[in-house]
């Protein structure tokens, strides 16, 4: 009875390192068999889990490179802000250029810092929130 609890302590640890791959080799009619099946589906349902969330964390970071590519890239100076708090937290490299403000510096504005305090009613925040 040793000899298999021994197998499935080695199998968790090598599992927990990082070895998606590794199954349980035990083959029995009993209940051992049946929980080393059940150890060999859980390790192959959690590897294809990993895999599918690896290819979506990439899949992420090449859709965020191209936005950054192409909001960076724009001739139109663009700000975006925060409907709720109207801080400014994103411009590009055109905007910078225009108002003669670093990136960082834009982000310590508020829309009452850049736009005419009459012209702020015209604003659609709300069309913002619920978008």
């Amino acid at each position: 009875m040793s000899k298999p609890i021994k197998e499935f302590t080695n199998a968790t640890e090598i599992l927990a390192s990082g070895n998606l791959n590794h199954r349980v080799q035990i083959s029995r009619n009993d209940e051992i068999g049946i929980l080393a099946n059940g150890f060999n589906t859980m390790a192959e349902s959690l590897d294809k889990e990993i895999t599918e969330h690896k290819l979506a964390e990439e899949s992420l970071r090449e859709s965020e490179q191209r936005f950054k590519t192409m909001f960076n890239s724009a001739i139109d100076g663009i700000l975006v802000a925060d409907p709720d708090t109207k801080n400014l937290y994103l411009g590009n490299d055109a905007i910078c250029r225009m108002l003669g403000y670093t990136l960082g510096e834009i982000m310590t504005l508020n829309v009452t810092d850049r736009h005419p305090k009459e012209s702020l009613p015209h604003m659609s925040w709300n069309s913002l929130k619920n978008s």
